[in-house]
């Protein structure tokens, strides 16, 4: 799945400079009484409430049940000469139409007498104006255009059967509803490509950047590995058919060496700014290009300047005859017919060089281009810090500041009477401009006096947002899991390789502390995965007399905070597990100066030699049974009060001796500190072992203690909150790749704590409105944690993800290759995280030169490649049997992998010697019988029946991997003699069977029973996560698939559940794909990130079933794999 951030953030004031009035924005939608609400406001601040028919909704209706807000974009309204019109679809999910409606009359919107006059007859609050087209969603419409001078409008779409096009249609007040075809349509000339960094060029809906005042619209692809923009416009044929006339296709970089980051079009020329697939995104200057095309010529030129950015891509905005480029940490202005920088402002001085800080995340220009707006807020948007908007001049002069309330901006634009407007999560407020709004400013300094206790000299100004204002989001938000009472569930952090368990009780608050390498064992002993640590914190709270509490954990960002008041007094604990740091930063804070005293502790899990630093404690030390290095660092950075870690003072245990007046200290003198009268106290953890991913040196690598000192080395050089901004900024970078968004069903839900609504959930599941938000909520659950412990430099997340409590884990927390392993990753594709696939690479190919000792013990050296243990750590040792067909299961990711992504080097490095050396393990493994038909050696299907020839699951598995490995050679075009060696060999292998009874059956003899409920289900291998059983090639097959799995029933463990999910979804049966997502998702604990004996792989599988209920894209349309079906809405249930 490619990266669902736009290639061109482009919003409509963006394409044209706007004229004194200006668009409706779309504020609120929910959903109430049976259909949607939109909430549409005005810049003057009217609003009106729209069903998606365009009817008037009564005022009493409107209840906000969320607040985010959404521009209505190129989508949505089209400007069209002097008019704007509104597009709101109609139907939900299968066939419907999309209506367009006149939002304004010769550019004037909505006022007040109209409003009046609409809430009295409750009729049609905007004027409809033409009836797009009927349409399927699986059709792939992903883009609107209007032409109504001309009578005619574009639609963007993409089929599996005919790529991207446009097609265009008939428009007009009159236009009777058009069936979506492919008459009129026209292909686009290139393919998409993606580029390093993910990014997907030329494919819906990013295709289309900008309209040409309405006479045409700019769209960019790519061919032949480069760059590419063209132009067209629509028009009619002579014989009075429609066309589009699309313009040469213009080449403008190598998509291979440069990233398109943003664009924007004048009414003479498209800009687009591009940054080297080789810059280093992280705090450093970074050569940008901008590109210049001009819209009569086609003539392209550019020109390169340094633009200053951190983690988040640049941005371009129109500023009358500049151009402005901006990033998080700089705006450079740049004249656009020259391409020559004129000035630049950082971050810092646009803030007033504040302490805090504050990022560039919003810039606009007025209609004149003579002020430039530009809004910072912190990063993650404190709650305590203001959000700045500064008005710049042409020139770069500062002319104003305005404070306005904290919030996550959304957009911010200038209004018609020369103020702006600025949208937030929490708020819309309208600031500057009339008289109107000027009065209410000294009401506005009041508030800022008493709530922010911002400058009332006139230097700063709050924007008053009476008229605008809404209902604040509710206690739960969406992305957060929170708590409101103390308890034992813990709240997971990690950055892959070090993880916390943070625990909720006051008298004694807990982190466990995790590293993905704490294990015992090696190659000759299975051995398990334990934990490195636990930290304690000990201020003597009584629980009976703690109120206010609330912990959560935003899954958005990683942020993990504790609230409580004791003794009047407020205290918070935040934490985060920072990956670009590779530490655990934690922090205790209090309302009231001197509020903290008490016990910082400090344990180790194994046995281990304590030392006190001067500005903490730390531990190291080697198991017994590996000799295995590790260690720990915490640092201790208190602001007030007095911290206490010599040896038997101030309640520290004393376990020293005396002897003849000489004292000798044991290390136990080392584990506490006492903490008296602090301000605030923070902690930066860190930890290591030995381990690294090297078979040739027995998996040692450098001592723990030289891989934790350069983390601590540089921590002077940000602040807390400003590491806490950046980590919040990197785990949403992958969280916001993926939105999955449901109304939630059950009224009042979300305001439960996270305990509560799984109980509400687990009770209410199968009545008539459950909670379908609780299941959004479990989805997002299964991507944070993915993004918690596997990412690139990391082992892959074992059974136990990251975390465990104590030195014992169930089944070890070991890789089970048998399914668990492989459905922690099933999902991770689907829900574009691809990045977080790579561990489990980097693991496989650690362990293959031990895995191909075990198979030479096994197999004799007549057979090449490897094979693998059931249960398998991470020296290359395993325990309870060889598991023949699980490397071809662990080939299924690498196939996947390329296949989501198109990475050639990543197929030419990696998958394709992995699929080739399975390929040749099989060709040496794999039994002829007597009728030339190929099938496997003896084994049996895990855990299940006897050993016998051909288990369906074993020749499922390589005809899947052998499948994989023909696609891979053909589309590297290579091996081709043994390529058609691997053809023969698939083509001959036993076929998957139906027994007696109509089933699928799971071994070669008709075996299976019709009351068997066994948890394991492998001889539905290649309904899913195969691809050789779907209804649309092979129906026979796939109705004895659903036979068998019909038969196994609903119960069983977690994992088997999940996995029901998925099988019923390929196999198109949408209500038990339902009903079994609804079951295991109330079994998960209340983390929602383990199920049954702590484990992960029940809800990464039900993540993975989500995915393919909504879509499905795993029928390949070429043999190379390049090009696939996407089914949208595959396995919709009717509830």
């Amino acid at each position: 799945m490619p990266d669902p951030a736009p290639l061109i953030e482009l919003l409509f004031k963006e394409a044209n400079p706007q004229p004194a009035s200006q668009p409706v924005y779309l504020t609120q939608s929910w959903f109430h009484r049976g259909a949607n609400v939109n909430l549409l406001t005005t810049p003057s601040g009217v609003r009106v409430a729209v069903d998606n028919d365009g009817r008037h909704v009564a005022d009493e209706s409107i209840t906000a049940k969320n607040n985010r807000f959404a521009r209505l974009d190129l989508d949505s309204l089209q400007k069209c000469g002097s008019e704007y019109y509104l597009a709101l679809p109609s139907g939900f999910m299968g066939n419907g139409t999309y209506t367009w409606y006149r939002a304004s009359r010769g550019g004037q919107f909505l006022d007040e007498a109209n409003l009046a006059e609409m809430k009295t007859k409750h009729e049609s609050a905007l004027e409809t104006y033409g009836v797009y087209l009927d349409y399927d969603v699986r059709r792939g419409i992903s883009g609107l255009l209007l032409f109504p001078q001309a009578g005619l409008a574009v639609v963007r779409g993409m089929t599996s059967q005919d790529g991207s096009f446009f097609s265009v249609v008939p428009f007009g007040a009159e236009v009777a509803p058009v069936p979506f075809g492919d008459k009129d349509s026209v292909k686009l000339e290139f393919e998409p490509h993606t580029n390093k960094r993910g990014k997907r060029i030329g494919e819906t809906p990013d295709g289309v950047i900008a309209d040409l005042n309405g006479q045409g619209f700019w769209y960019i692809a790519a061919k032949d590995g480069k760059l590419c923009v063209a132009h067209a416009r629509p028009g009619l044929k002579p014989d009075g058919g429609r066309t589009l006339n699309p313009s040469p296709i213009i080449p403008v970089a190598d998509a291979a060496t440069e990233t398109l980051e943003a664009g924007v079009a004048s009414d003479d020329a498209l800009y687009l700014l591009l940054a080297n697939e080789n810059n280093t995104i992280g705090g450093v200057d970074s050569t940008r290009r901008l590109i210049r095309v001009g819209l009569s010529d086609n003539k392209v030129e550019s020109a390169s300047f340094p633009l200053n950015t951190h983690v988040k891509d640049a941005a371009l905005a129109l500023f009358g005859e500049r151009i402005a480029a901006y990033a998080e940490q700089q705006v450079v202005m740049l004249d656009r017919h020259t391409l020559v920088p004129q000035w630049s402002k950082d971050n810092a001085v646009l803030a007033d060089n504040s302490p805090t800080d504050y990022r560039i995340v919003r810039v606009a220009a007025n209609a004149d281009g003579n002020q430039l707006a530009v809004a910072l807020a912190t990063a993650y948007s404190r709650p305590d810090e203001p959000t700045r908007v500064i008005v710049l001049s042409p020139a770069g002069d500062i002319q104003q500041r305005w404070t306005l309330k904290p919030g996550s901006i959304d957009d911010l634009t200038f209004t018609g009477d020369g103020g702006w407007l600025l949208f937030s999560h929490a708020y819309t407020a309208k600031f500057g401009g009339s008289a109107a709004v000027r009065e209410n400013e000294a009401a506005a300094i009041a508030v800022a006096d008493k709530s922010m206790g911002a400058d009332t000299s006139g230097k700063d100004k709050l924007a008053a947002p009476a008229t605008l204002a809404f209902p604040q989001a509710p206690l739960q938000e969406r992305h957060k899991l929170w708590f409101n009472r103390p308890g034992d569930d813990f709240l997971p952090l990690g950055n892959g390789t070090f993880g916390a368990m943070m625990f909720g009780k006051v008298d004694a608050t807990r982190i466990v502390l995790n590293l993905d390498s704490e294990w015992a064992g090696d190659e000759n002993r299975m051995g398990m995965f334990q934990s490195l640590g636990e930290i304690n914190f000990r201020l003597g709270h009584d629980p009976k007399t703690v109120t206010d509490y609330r912990r959560e954990l935003d899954l958005r960002t990683g942020l993990y905070t504790m609230t409580y008041r004791c003794n009047e007094v407020t205290y918070k604990v935040e934490a985060f597990c920072s990956y670009p740091r590779g530490l655990l930063e934690v922090r205790l804070s209090a309302d009231k100066p001197g509020a903290i005293s008490g016990q910082l502790e400090l344990q180790a899990r194994q046995k281990a030699t304590f030392s006190k630093r001067k500005d903490g404690i730390e531990f190291s030390g080697q198991k017994a049974s590996n000799g295995q290095k590790f260690a720990c660092v915490m640092r201790v950075d208190a602001r007030g009060g007095t911290v206490s870690p010599e040896a038997g003072k101030d309640g520290v245990r004393d376990t020293s001796t005396q002897s003849g007046g000489k004292r000798t200290e044991s290390s136990e003198d080392y584990k506490s500190i006492m903490l008296q009268n602090c301000d605030s106290v923070t902690l930066y953890v860190a930890g290591d072992t030995d381990y690294a991913m090297d078979p040739a040196n027995r998996f040692k690598g450098a001592d723990p203690q030289q891989k934790i000192a350069p983390r601590l080395a540089n921590l002077g050089k940000l602040t807390f909150d400003q590491m806490r901004g950046e980590s919040a900024a990197d785990v949403s970078k992958l969280f916001d790749r993926c939105t999955l968004d449901l109304a939630t069903g059950a009224p009042g839900a979300e305001t439960l704590p996270v305990d509560q609504r799984r109980s509400a959930y687990r009770s209410g599941k199968d009545s008539a409105a459950p909670d379908v938000g609780f299941q959004v909520l479990a989805f997002d659950a299964a991507r944070y944690m993915m993004i918690a412990c596997s990412r690139p430099g990391s082992l892959p997340a074992n059974l136990q993800g990251l975390w465990n409590e104590g030195n014992s884990a169930a089944w070890t927390g070991d890789y089970h290759t048998d399914i668990n392993v492989e459905m922690n990753y099933w999902f991770v594709e689907p829900a574009n995280l691809a990045e977080c696939a790579i561990p489990l690479f980097d693991y496989i190919e650690s362990q293959i030169p031990y895995w191909r000792k075990k198979s030479n013990k096994i197999f004799g050296d007549k057979v090449r490649g490897w094979t693998v243990e059931y249960m398998n750590n991470i020296f290359g040792g395993g325990t309870y049997m060889n598991y023949p067909p699980g490397g071809a299961w662990l080939s299924w990711h690498y196939a996947t992998h390329f296949e989501f992504g198109q990475d050639v080097e990543f197929l030419k490095k990696r998958g394709y010697p992995l699929l080739k050396e399975l390929s040749e393990h099989w060709q040496d493994l794999l039994v002829k019988r007597p009728d030339g038909q190929l099938t496997t050696p003896r084994t049996s299907s895990p855990e299940h029946g006897p050993v016998q020839f051909g288990i369906a699951q074993d020749r499922q598995m390589v005809h899947e991997m052998l499948g994989s490995y023909i696609a891979a050679a053909a589309r590297l075009k290579c091996d081709t003699d043994f390529s058609k060696q691997v053809v023969d060999m698939r083509n001959r292998i036993v076929p998957p069977q139906i027994g007696r009874w109509g089933q699928l059956q799971e071994w070669e003899a008709d075996l299976d029973s019709r009351t068997c409920p066994h948890r394991h289900m492998m001889h539905l291998f290649s309904a899913f996560p195969g691809r050789e059983i779907n209804p649309a090639d092979t129906p026979e097959l796939a109705a004895a698939a659903v036979r068998s799995l019909d038969a196994r029933g609903d119960g069983s463990t977690g994992w088997s559940k999940a996995w029901r999910i998925s099988l019923y979804a390929r196999l198109r049966r949408p209500d038990q794909a339902y009903r079994a997502l609804s079951s295991v998702v109330g079994n998960f604990h209340n983390n929602l990130i383990w199920e049954g004996k702590q484990q992960i792989d029940a809800p990464c599988g039900y993540a993975n079933g989500v995915c393919e209920v909504l879509l499905q894209s795993y029928r390949p349309l070429d043999d190379t794999a390049t090009r696939f079906e996407i089914d949208l809405l595959p396995a919709l249930p009717k509830a």
